[in-house]
């Protein structure tokens, strides 16, 4: 199925794409952005703003910022000119900003970035009995999810740090990361880094250690999850990465920096487990050719 590509000031769907698909929510499933939505689908809000102020919460003096692309994961829409969207949610929802060129998301104290909202009332299914902490309830959906963006000077020309498949196994091998690659590059000018699979071999119960010794480096730090980075308790793909998503938020997403766009994709698709097996029965399928995950880069014209 065909998708129409957009104009930046224009997401309503067109008379010839009514003709072309017929219902709204027809229209919804082949047209990422469409603003037509079926009179039964549930939506979140919200308003992607300019944080002038340094507050926690928008303010009176924070403007909104029109065409920033925000997603819910599957559809993508555009900010109007208030900096507002609209898009579809279920139940198990992550709503995130791509942040443009010349702005800065906020990043919390292990410098890991902050640029959605989980939406999972139910929280991790309880009957998976996950070895490692999955999404904790999150309760009832705001009535404006908003995202804090703040404006900065972003070069043509950067360094950008790449950890490939660290996957440290025990504390000690964590210790080996900090001591071997991070003290040296404490103090450096890179715009940021990022992490593309294999964060951890198996015990996530180590991400928080790790995050918190790759944030001295002082960098924003971008992570993707690889097959070892998965809840091995869940049956399929679906839940497979509850872990993740609690620290590091979406599994997927994308970001702009100078004139270059970062796409972070989870190419890991987990089939399952058997415990009566080896190790290798954790099959998993890398679309990409690989069993860890990425990241695309392009270089904007």
């Amino acid at each position: 199925m065909s998708t129409r590509n957009f104009s930046s000031d224009d997401l309503t769907p067109s008379r010839r794409d009514v003709v072309k698909y017929g219902t709204a929510s027809a229209i919804s499933a082949a047209i990422p952005g469409s603003r037509l939505l079926a009179a039964d689908t549930a939506t979140v809000s919200g308003i992607v703003y300019e944080n002038r102020s340094g507050a926690l919460g928008r303010q009176m003096s924070d403007p909104g910022i029109a065409g920033v692309l925000v997603s819910n994961g599957r559809d993508v829409v555009k900010t109007d000119a208030d900096g507002r969207y609209t898009l579809p949610i279920d139940e198990e929802s992550v709503i995130f900003v791509i942040k443009p060129a010349g702005y800065a998301v906020p990043v919390d104290e292990e410098m890991l970035p902050r640029f959605y909202y989980i939406h999972q009332p139910a929280g991790s299914p309880p009957d998976l009995n996950l070895r490692y902490r999955g999404i904790d309830r999150t309760g009832q959906l705001p009535e404006s999810v908003d995202f804090a963006l703040t404006k900065t000077v972003e070069p043509q020309k950067f360094d950008v740090i790449v950890f490939a498949d660290p996957q440290p196994e025990s504390a000690l091998e964590v210790d080996f990361i900090r001591d071997d690659v991070v003290n040296a590059l404490i103090g450096s000018s890179a715009a940021f880094g990022m992490t593309i699979g294999d964060i951890m071999y198996d015990d996530l119960s180590l991400y928080r250690r790790l995050n918190r010794i790759i944030g001295q480096i002082g960098l924003p730090w971008y992570n993707i999850g690889g097959n070892h980075d998965l809840n091995y308790e869940a049956p399929s793909a679906k839940y497979s990465r509850e872990t993740f998503k609690r620290i590091y938020g979406p599994p997927y997403y994308a970001f702009e920096y100078g004139r270059a766009l970062f796409l972070m994709l989870d190419n890991v698709n987990y089939l399952g487990f058997d415990a009566a097996k080896t190790w290798w029965s954790r099959q998993v399928r890398g679309p990409f050719r690989s069993a860890a995950s990425g990241f695309y880069c392009q270089r904007a014209q």
